[in-house]
Parts: structure tokens; sequence; C-alpha cells
């Protein structure tokens, strides 16, 4: 069971979206707890990375709203009271810059003073092997590990993690960083929505989401 926070949760209330004509869902209701790991699942065309996005605000809602504390949430306002991170395919890092480099801009883009040293001494995603590699030459599952790392800029209380497909292209090594990187999340009262079709591990506390159905 997730800690208590004091009740901040994150709602999702009566959501729909359209893709053209179409209606994808029109009536998603889900409530994100303080320390909670939620994750959607459903077929492929179902719709949970179009979920993902809406919440974030990257598409736009045909119905329903995003709520905190029961006010709605606009998670691209930087006065957001909730912190958010996005990881998603288009990882956002810069492939002219080093695996370094790239941490220290998003550790900036945090709020924070671009000190990795805590996070390399740490160094869960085991980045130390390509650290002052151009990105652009690394694999697709070193890129990946680089991205996800860089969740670890924003974490605890008040933050939320919005993943799609996050544990895809790990291999077992990544997948054990990537939930002990998410397990460290959860503790310290942070939220999680993600679209995953790779389960988490049962010693993961997480609940599971189903968009063509009840939750689980």
């Amino acid at each position: 069971m997730p800690r208590k926070y004091g009740g901040m949760t994150i709602t999702i209330t009566s959501l729909a979206l359209q893709r053209g004509t179409r209606w994808l869902y029109a009536d998603i209701t889900l409530q994100i707890q303080p320390g909670e790991v939620v994750v959607l699942r459903g077929a492929n065309g179902s719709g949970k990375s179009s979920l993902l996005r809406a919440v974030a605000g990257f598409l736009p809602l045909a119905e329903g709203a995003v709520l905190f504390q029961g006010k709605k949430l606009d998670l691209q306002d930087a006065d957001c009271p909730v912190r958010t991170s996005w990881y998603a395919q288009s990882d956002g890092l810069s492939g002219a810059f080093t695996a370094r480099q790239n941490l220290v801009l998003m550790a900036g883009l945090a709020n924070q003073t671009g000190d990795i040293t805590d996070m390399l001494a740490r160094d869960i995603f085991g980045l130390s092997e390509f650290l002052d590699s151009q990105t652009r030459y690394l694999s697709t599952g070193q890129r990946q590990r680089l991205a996800l790392s860089c969740l670890q800029f924003n974490m605890g209380a008040g933050a939320f993690w919005l993943l799609d497909e996050p544990n895809s292209g790990l291999d077992a090594q990544g997948r054990t960083a990537f939930e002990t990187a998410l397990h460290a999340h959860r503790q310290a009262g942070g939220y999680a929505l993600m679209a995953s079709h790779i389960p988490l591990s049962d010693t993961l506390p997480h609940r599971v989401f189903d968009i063509g159905g009840a939750v689980l």
C-alpha cells in the first residue's frame, strides 16, 4: 500500500477523447494517490498513449477534466502545483550532446543546479560506461536508460511521472534499474501513470487500470 501523504489526489474525471470522428472512450474516471503507481492496459489502438498525452496537456479533451485537490490541473502551466516528467520514445535528448551533458541539461531544466554528482554516485542505470559518448552514437537501450535516469531529477511529493512504454526496450538489468527508480519515487510520495505491455514485478506495488474495462 502507498504511504499516506495528506490526500493530495490527482483525479481524471469523466474524460473523453476523440480521434477524428471516432470516440476512443467516453468516460474514463481514475484517481491517483500520492505514492501510487497506476499501469494502463489495453489492446493496441485502445488509446493508452492518447490518454497519457491528454493528461499531460498535449491533446485536447472532448469532455472531462484532470483535477488536483478539486481544481483543474494544467500540467503545461508554469505555475502548476504538480511537477511533471514525461517519457516517450521521443525522449527529448540532444544527439549532439554527450550523455553527461544531457544529464546536466535535464538537471537544470528540473530547477536544480545541474550537479549530477549524487546521481552518478548511485548510477543505478549504469551510465558510467557511456557517459562521455555523444548521445547520437548510443544504442537504443543505452539512450533509453539515459532518458529514464533523468526522471530522478523530479522525484517524490508533488512529482508526477507520465510514462509511455518506459520498459519496452530495456534488457533485464535495465528493467530492474527502472523499477528501482520507480519504487523510490512512490516511496517518497510521487505519482506515476504509465502505459506498458510488460508487467511490473510483483514486488513493486502498483495498480492496473484497463482502458477497456474496470479497475483490476
